[in-house]
């Protein structure tokens, strides 16, 4: 009579609508990230049959054209698809999505497996440091601390890191004490995410990856067609109107392939010619990305070395991002 029981009854049907909105916003959260995983899961195994195809692929190529001299090939008048680290883009329909895959070689940054890697790095960035006095004295602090993090001793260079200096910072396991067995263990060095950065891929090509033990190694100058922009840019000493230049030429050739020769200037050209490689070392890196507009893609990227003699690959790196 007092209205009580109404109340109650309105409040519990209240707590009871409030459940069953949470429990069906919770389903369709969770039907939505079931469906994303699915999304990925499909696109991954569609990238790495993309990957798996243009392996095949430059093999058959790679024995049919023993000459790999890259940026020569004229894909309009061949009438048939090629294969080489030559960055050009490829296509295919894999469960009715599109995926791009891409070849290039795998000299394309700097070499820091040897035991002094703070000398190539130094003449690498010799260019791209410039004459500013400052900013060469803060490059070979930096590469000071390069030093002490390969070298065995505990001496501590003018400005460089020793375990003491690290475990200050809370990091007890650095520094290695021996020559680098990945390039992406630079950037846990302090300061060297101000020199070295990520590609839009997300990958440290401006280091070369280091092979494993028991890999052949690579060796010889960095290729033209793999090569980061900047370190491009520093070896070839060209300006900010040629720097444009050369990445206008680069993306028709990557899509559109017209030939870095009939899209640059002739002195342009000519002064990369002599500073880059034009040639295949064998050992590949092959990307792959399954990502479209209304749908969430993984990006691969394998690299491995083909034995033109015969079926052999040995797999250096395979990264998933």
């Amino acid at each position: 009579q007092s209205g009580f029981a109404l109340v109650g009854t309105l409040l519990l049907m209240a707590l009871i609508g409030m459940l069953t909105l949470s429990a069906t916003a919770l389903i369709q959260y969770s039907n939505a990230q079931i469906s994303v995983s699915c999304d990925l899961s499909r696109s991954f195994y569609a990238a790495e049959s993309a990957v798996n195809r243009t392996i095949m692929a430059l093999y058959r190529d790679i024995r049919m054209h023993p000459d790999r001299k890259l940026g020569q090939t004229d894909y309009a008048m061949t009438g048939t698809e090629r294969y080489l680290a030559d960055s050009v883009v490829h296509e295919y329909t894999i469960d009715d999505r599109l995926l791009r895959t891409w070849i290039t070689d795998a000299n394309s940054g700097i070499d820091v497996s040897s035991h002094a890697p703070e000398q190539n790095l130094r003449e690498a960035f010799r260019e791209i440091i410039g004459n500013d006095a400052n900013a060469q004295e803060e490059f070979e602090y930096f590469l000071d601390k390069v030093t002490d993090y390969i070298d065995s001793d505990d001496f501590v260079g003018t400005r460089g890191m020793e375990s003491m200096h690290y475990r200050l910072q809370g990091i007890p396991a650095l520094p290695r004490n021996g020559a680098l067995q990945f390039r992406e263990e630079l950037l846990s060095i302090p300061d060297a995410k101000k020199y070295l950065h990520l590609d839009e891929t997300g990958l440290l090509s401006m280091i070369r990856v280091i092979p494993p033990d028991e890999l052949r190694k690579t060796a010889g100058r960095m290729n033209l067609y793999a090569a980061p922009l900047a370190l491009v840019r520093a070896g070839a000493r060209m300006n900010d109107e040629e720097s444009e230049e050369f990445k206008s030429a680069l993306r028709q050739w990557r899509i559109d392939r017209k030939r870095l020769s009939d899209t640059l200037d002739p002195a342009l050209y000519s002064r990369l010619s002599g500073a880059f490689s034009m040639h295949e070392t064998g050992i590949y890196v092959i990307g792959a990305d399954s990502a479209m507009i209304d749908y969430p893609g993984r990006r691969l990227s394998v690299m491995l070395r083909i034995d033109s003699l015969g079926p052999v690959l040995e797999f250096y790196e395979f990264r998933v991002y």
